[in-house]
């Protein structure tokens, strides 16, 4: 004879080591080998096909699902994760007060009044150095927090869903749990709702007309999260054509906020919890959208795979002060590119060197600087053979410009003035200007 408590969990371990999940009971044969026990305890467990169960009188039947439960054990082991005993134990240790114990049994975690949360030191000052020389001779001890720290109304309504979700959300599971808000008690069931009470979430969220007398949470798992492109705000899907109720169309169920901050480090796969007051039923894309507007109000944890436990919960980055609001994304006016570039300014006679070696009086000589009409193939730079200097009375005056070829000079034009005593001056650093580079390569040539 079974002594069976009414919980229910999600796996269980059969004699091979196998885990042993709820859509693996009832095949055809068995994939898994009995006895069953607990994953998490030594306790053995029972698999229990699903059936339909009659009702009182003349109503319809309804089918109980197949389950996994306790078989000769009322509670599960001593320091089980699934042991409620040993679970509401610990969750009131870690509560800094915000939760007490049901004179039944049960737990009452309190509410902030508001949704708001409780008073939490900053968060993002770093720990105060101790000065030097303080700690020379000892060790120093760095000890780090997940920042930033969950407050503690929300670490334990993650700790209880943690829970529940261990237990497949049974119904003697449910009822250990109630909340006190503004010294009204609410059962945990018209408080949280999870993947099994979305219908009854989107029900309550479309007749109260977005009004709900008390701040309500919603439990799931990411299934995929974004920022819409329209209006730039951020989404994460919970779940996706849920049948509705009374022949009700299917509806999704939604996490959004106007900061894509809170709602960025969900990704598919992510437990979340959102605790809020701000709910909004769309009817013509059938939807329930809880918003977030501050990172104290979403959890999110995943589970270990090794150990089937659920790993410590966090909170997205608080907002700060600064943080602007996003806005809908603007059309970009791309202006028509510039691509003429302003002439460049003729090179000065008087801003070249003046050579070293002449008189005050006497003006530098000016390259000649050829107009050509056509391309000129380029010369191959050679040698400048300097001459020794020679005294000069005057200064020869500037010839005509010609046009040069590699032929050598048509006849008529006018004969190409002696070199100059010294070549101007040519800085090696920059580049020289287009009239001395031409010079200088004609004068290389004529020369060789």
């Amino acid at each position: 004879m079974s002594d069976d408590n009414g919980f229910r969990m999600i796996e269980a371990e059969d004699a091979h080591g196998l885990v042993v999940t709820l859509d693996m009971i009832g095949q055809d044969p068995q994939p898994f080998a009995k006895p069953l026990k607990c994953r998490h305890c030594p306790r053995p467990v029972s698999a229990v096909r699903g059936y339909p169960k009659s009702r009182a009188g003349s109503g319809p039947a309804s089918w109980v699902h197949s389950h996994l439960r306790l078989n000769g054990h009322p509670d599960h082991g001593p320091q089980c994760p699934l042991n409620p005993l040993w679970v509401i134990e610990q969750i009131a240790r870690g509560s800094e007060g915000v939760v007490a114990a049901n004179p039944e049994g049960g737990l009452r975690l309190v509410l902030p009044d508001g949704s708001g949360s409780v008073p939490q030191p900053p968060t993002d000052v770093d720990p105060v150095e101790p000065p030097d020389g303080v700690l020379d001779d000892l060790t120093a001890l760095r000890i780090t927090t997940i920042r930033p720290v969950l407050p503690p109304a929300l670490n334990s309504a993650v700790k209880i869903v943690q829970f529940l979700q261990l237990n497949a959300f049974a119904l003697p599971a449910l009822r250990l749990f109630t909340i006190d808000y503004r010294g009204k008690l609410i059962h945990w069931r018209r408080f949280c709702y999870g993947p099994p009470a979305y219908a009854k979430l989107h029900q309550r969220v479309a007749t109260s007309g977005n009004a709900l007398p008390h701040p309500v949470a919603v439990y799931g798992t990411v299934i995929r999260s974004g920022v819409a492109k329209g209006n730039g705000t951020a989404y994460a899907v919970l779940a996706s054509q849920t049948p509705g109720v009374d022949g009700q169309p299917p509806f999704d169920v939604l996490l959004r906020s106007r900061h894509p901050s809170l709602l960025a480090p969900l990704k598919p796969g992510m437990h979340v919890l959102a605790i809020g007051e701000r709910w909004k039923h769309r009817a013509d894309q059938p939807e329930v959208q809880f918003w977030a507007t501050a990172h104290w109000q979403l959890a999110y944890w995943t589970t270990n795979r090794a150990t089937g436990l659920p790993t410590d919960p966090a909170c997205p980055p608080p907002l700060t002060k600064t943080q602007p609001r996003p806005h809908a994304p603007m059309p970009q006016r791309h202006a028509p590119r510039t691509t003429t570039r302003p002439p460049a300014a003729p090179a000065s006679p008087a801003s070249e060197p003046k050579p070293q070696g002449l008189p005050a009086n006497t003006p530098a000589p000016q390259p000649v600087i050829p107009e050509t009409t056509s391309e000129v193939p380029p010369v191959p730079d050679v040698p400048i053979a300097v001459p020794p200097p020679e005294p000069i009375a005057e200064a020869d005056p500037a010839p005509s410009p010609s046009a040069p070829t590699p032929a050598g000079p048509p006849p008529g034009d006018p004969p190409i003035p002696p070199p100059p005593m010294y070549p101007p001056h040519v800085q090696v650093a920059q580049p020289d200007p287009p009239g001395i580079r031409d010079w200088l390569r004609r004068f290389g040539r004529r020369s060789s």
